[in-house]
């Protein structure tokens, strides 16, 4: 059984998940001595200095497995994989403002309001399938940066990757073949990064210009150019093309191959057969189907990346940021400097109006939030005044950032709701959101919950007894 001292003067005994057999060790009572595991745990990861966020998550995802009491709908119980993204990039986009320095476009991304009289707007949408509704800003400044800007470089990759994946049904709708050709060169630890991506880009150029490549020009339809990179590995800097080529008939690609080669050694590099490869159109679009959402997969997956292989630039900022690690922070800066004002994707000229998609500039791309089965639930305004004061506030050095939380909180409790709470300055804490959980996942496991909703989480914690043997 579970004591908790500071309950009453009399050191009530309140009883863990109810035991039918009457206090035989039941799957209930496995169920509620593993949460308390878990709280004890907690108790000792706040001596530590843990977040409050990392040790309510750890008992939440408890609570999902052993709570008897399904179907509530809260923030435990609920996924959580979009908000912890989000509060990702939210974290990862002010890291990257200050390893780029004063006066650069991210600092002012997402942060400041775009106009002091309308203020920030708060809204919800449902996109169906009950996937619960999701929140968003409108009225705040953006820098339109996919390669610099967490933030900006997640909405500007899925509106792009949306028109790949409307440019392949346009080819397929047409008859037309689809490959896709990935071009790369030597690489070493001591490349500098400028140098060898300029190479690349000239040889692409001479590539394009080889007679082999002319030779299949009668039955070209277009292409598209991605440009990526992954660094700190092994073997120094990898950028790569990805070519997705458009043609109205199928064409043998190794003369190309050749002609790459040797475009590489007329732009001062060199290369092997591991420099080209060829995909098929069902590659392709498998590439293409998880292109706008590589990065976010990349860091839920493998966060941090292995290091002998390289990383990515979100990977390299993401280590740098939450980690503290100098090297991916130098790394994430030589890429920075370099990547800045170049483009993600390059078509060929006349592709897009051929396929009928519209022309959109990263900076429409960043502020676009619109998906056709969207459907708006609800909106509401924070004023410039509370929106500086309570949810993105700098001063003297320091930062107070609650964007993430504010969404979330939207998510929940709806947007004229969550306005209400900032405007009247009663927006609560982080901790009360946590201490609230803990006390609601406890309060599901007792036989009489008793004063738990009105216990601090320290003493929560400090309450709690070993539990028995056997």
């Amino acid at each position: 059984m579970w004591r908790y001292s500071n309950l009453t003067t009399q050191n009530t005994v309140v009883h863990a998940p109810l035991d039918a057999s009457g206090g035989g060790y039941s799957h209930a009572n496995r169920a509620g001595n593993q949460l308390r595991k878990t709280l004890k745990e907690a108790a000792a990861a706040a001596s530590r200095g843990a977040a409050l966020e990392t040790i309510a998550k750890s008992v939440r995802q408890n609570g999902e497995r052993n709570s008897p009491s399904k179907g509530k709908t809260s923030l435990k119980t609920k996924s959580n994989d979009h908000r912890t993204g989000r509060a990702q990039r939210f974290k990862h986009q002010r890291h990257a403002a200050k390893l780029l320095g004063e006066k650069n476009r991210v600092q002012n991304c997402r942060w400041s309001v775009a106009s002091s009289a309308l203020g920030v707007d708060v809204v919800t949408s449902n996109y169906g399938e009950g996937s619960g509704d999701r929140a968003h800003y409108e009225g705040l400044q953006t820098c339109g940066s996919v390669w610099l800007c967490p933030c900006c470089g997640a909405r500007i990759s899925e509106t792009r990757r949306e028109e790949l994946s409307q440019l392949l049904r346009w080819a397929r709708a047409h008859g037309h073949h689809i490959n896709m050709i990935t071009l790369t060169a030597r690489h070493g630890r001591g490349d500098d990064l400028k140098e060898l991506l300029d190479g690349m880009k000239n040889a692409k150029g001479r590539w394009a210009r080889h007679r082999a490549y002319r030779n299949i020009r009668d039955v070209m339809v277009g292409s598209v150019t991605a440009t990526e990179v992954t660094g700190g590995g092994a073997n120094g800097w990898h950028p790569h093309f990805h070519v997705i080529m458009i043609t109205r008939a199928a064409v043998d690609w190794e003369p190309l191959r050749d002609a790459w080669l040797a475009s590489l050694r007329g732009a001062g590099l060199s290369g092997t057969g591991s420099g080209w490869d060829v995909s098929d159109a069902s590659e392709t679009g498998r590439y293409i189907a998880k292109w706008g959402a590589a990065e976010e997969l990349a860091l839920q997956g493998q966060k941090k990346g292995r290091k002998r292989a390289g990383r990515s630039p979100a990977q390299l900022l993401a280590a740098s940021c939450d980690d503290d690690e100098p090297h991916a922070r130098l790394l994430w800066q030589e890429y920075a400097k370099v990547f800045k004002g170049r483009r993600q994707l390059v078509w060929s000229r006349g592709l897009k109006d051929l396929a009928g998609i519209d022309d959109k500039s990263d900076e429409e791309a960043a502020t676009d939030e619109r998906q056709e089965e969207q459907v708006e639930t609800g909106r509401a305004t924070i004023s410039h005044q509370g929106w500086r004061d309570r949810v993105a506030h700098r001063t003297k050095g320091t930062e107070t950032d609650r964007r993430s939380f504010v969404l979330s909180r939207a998510e929940e409790i709806g947007a004229d709701a969550v306005v209400a709470e900032i405007e009247a300055d009663q927006l609560p804490t982080d901790r009360q959101i946590y201490e609230g959980e803990l006390a609601e996942l406890l309060e599901i496991e007792i036989e009489e919950p008793g004063p738990l909703d009105q216990l601090t989480f320290d003493e929560l914690l400090a309450g709690l007894d070993d539990p028995p043997d056997g």
